[in-house]
C-alpha cells in the first residue's frame, strides 16, 4: 500500500471536483482596498443620504442646500471606494457644514469619527493629524456661532469621541497585524510540517531504493530479484506520492484554495492507530529483510483511539526509525523495537548496533526534531548508546478525547 502524505490531513479533491472559488471577502477585496471599512462606510453614506433628504423636505431648502447635498454623497461615493482619501472630503465637507447656518446632519459627524478611526487604522501619524484637524475646524466653526451642535459642551464631547475613534482605529490595525502575523507563523509552520514529512518518507524512502539497488546490483543468490524490483518499485511509488502530495499543496496555499483548512487536531480521533501501525510495521520490514537485517518488533497490545495529531506523531516515529535502522545500524547486528500502550501514554523503544558506535548514530536531524516535538507535549526521549549498542526510548502522552 502507498502510504499518501499524511500531513495534517490533506487529501487530494475527487475527480471532477472544482477547486473552492474565493470567498466573498476575496472578491470584495478585488475591487476595495479595505471591504470592511467601505461596507462601514456605505452604511455611514446611506444614513447622510436619508438624513439629508429628510432635511431638505421638511424644511425650505436653496441652492446652496443642494450643494452641500451634492458635495456629501461625493465624499461618501469616494468614502467608499477609497476610503483614505475620501476621509479627506468627509472633513471638508463637515467644515462647509459648520460654517453655514444649516444645521451638519449628525449622521455626517458619525461619518467623520468613521473616517477619523479609518484614518488611525490605515496610518497612525496620519490618523492623528486628522483628529486634530477635525477638531480645529468644529473648533473654529463655534467661534464663528454656526455650529449650534458644539455649544453647551458638545466640541468637548465631540473632541473626546474623535479620540476614542483614533484610538479605535490605532487597535484594530494592531489586532490585524497580530492576526496576519499569526496566519503568516501558521504558513510556516505548516511549510516546515511539510519538509518534514518529506524528510521522514520520501527520503527514506529514496535511501531505501538506493540500499535496495545496491542489494540487486550485488547479484546476491539469497535473495529474489524479482521481489528486490518490486520493493524498489513501491518505494519510489511511495516517494513519488509524498513529492506530488507535497507540490499539490504548496501550490494550492499559495493559489489561495487550500485542499483542506487547518484541521482542529485536537478535535479529530483517530482508531485505526493499531491497522496502521500494524501495515507500516510489516512493509518496513520486508524491506530490511531484503537488505539482510533481522530484527523483532513487539506490539503486544492494540493502540487505542488517539487524536489524530498523536497517532500521526507516532506513525511518523515508527517510521522514522525503521530509516534509521537501515541506515545507520549493523545488519548483522540485528534490531529490538517495541511499541506499547496504557491509559496515559505510548513508550516506543529501538534497540540496535550502530555502524560507527558512539557517534549518535540515528540521532540527526530527523530525530531531532521528534525530540523536540515530544518534549513540547509532555513525552519523554532519552538514548543510551556506546561503542556496541544504540537504545532509544520514547513516551508520547495521549491527549484527552474532548
Amino acid at each position: 500500500m502507498t502510504h499518501l502524505l499524511p500531513l495534517c490531513s490533506l487529501r487530494q479533491a475527487p475527480k471532477g471536483s472544482k477547486a473552492p472559488g474565493p470567498t466573498w471577502g476575496a472578491r470584495l477585496s478585488q475591487h476595495f482596498a479595505h471591504p470592511y471599512i467601505s461596507l462601514l462606510a456605505a452604511i455611514c453614506g446611506g444614513l447622510v443620504l436619508f438624513e439629508s433628504i429628510y432635511s431638505l423636505v421638511t424644511v425650505p431648502f436653496g441652492a446652496f442646500d443642494l450643494m452641500l447635498l451634492a458635495a456629501r454623497i461625493t465624499a461618501v461615493v469616494v468614502f467608499v471606494v477609497r476610503p483614505t482619501a475620501g476621509a479627506w472630503l468627509i472633513i471638508a465637507c463637515v467644515f462647509l457644514d459648520s460654517l453655514t447656518p444649516s444645521p451638519t446632519p449628525v449622521t455626517m459627524l458619525l461619518t467623520s469619527l468613521v473616517a477619523t478611526a479609518t484614518q488611525g487604522f490605515v496610518n497612525k501619524a496620519v490618523g492623528g493629524a486628522y483628529s486634530l484637524l477635525l477638531i480645529s475646524v468644529l473648533t473654529i466653526s463655534l467661534s464663528v456661532g454656526f455650529a449650534s451642535e458644539m455649544t453647551s459642551g458638545g466640541i468637548i464631547s465631540f473632541a473626546v469621541f474623535t479620540v476614542i475613534a483614533y484610538g479605535i482605529g490605532i487597535l484594530t490595525n494592531l489586532s490585524t497585524r497580530h492576526r496576519v502575523q499569526e496566519q503568516q507563523n501558521l504558513l510556516l509552520l505548516h511549510n516546515a510540517l511539510i519538509a518534514q514529512r518529506l524528510h521522514d518518507y520520501t527520503t527514506n524512502d529514496m535511501n531505501n531504493i538506493i540500499m535496495l539497488v545496491d542489494l540487486a546490483q550485488g547479484g546476491s543468490a539469497e535473495h529474489d530479484p524479482a521481489e528486490t524490483l518490486q520493493l524498489i518499485r513501491d518505494n519510489a511509488v511511495n516517494a513519488l506520492a509524498q513529492t506530488r502530495q507535497a507540490i499539490l499543496t504548496l501550490r494550492s496555499d499559495q493559489a489561495g484554495h487550500p485542499q483542506n483548512e487547518w484541521p482542529d487536531a485536537a478535535g479529530i480521533a483517530s482508531s485505526g492507530l493499531t491497522d496502521q501501525l500494524t501495515q507500516l510495521i510489516d512493509e518496513q520490514q520486508e524491506v530490511l529483510d531484503s537488505l539482510g537485517f533481522q530484527g523483532t518488533v513487539l506490539m503486544p497490545v492494540p493502540m487505542p483511539d488517539a487524536q489524530q495529531d498523536r497517532s500521526q506523531l507516532i506513525e511518523d516515529l515508527v517510521k522514522e526509525l525503521f530509516g534509521n535502522i537501515a541506515h545507520h545500524a549493523v545488519p548483522a547486528g540485528g534490531y529490538t523495537m517495541t511499541i506499547g500502550a496504557n491509559d496515559e501514554d505510548c513508550e516506543i523503544s529501538l534497540s540496535d548496533i550502530p555502524l560507527h558506535g558512539g557517534e549518535s548514530a540515528g540521532l540527526g536531524t530527523g530525530m531531532a526534531s521528534y525530540r523536540t516535538a515530544i518534549g513540547a507535549i509532555g513525552g519523554s526521549w532519552s538514548v543510551e548508546e556506546n561503542e556496541h549498542s544504540w537504545t532509544l526510548s520514547a513516551r508520547i502522552p495521549w491527549s484527552p478525547l474532548g
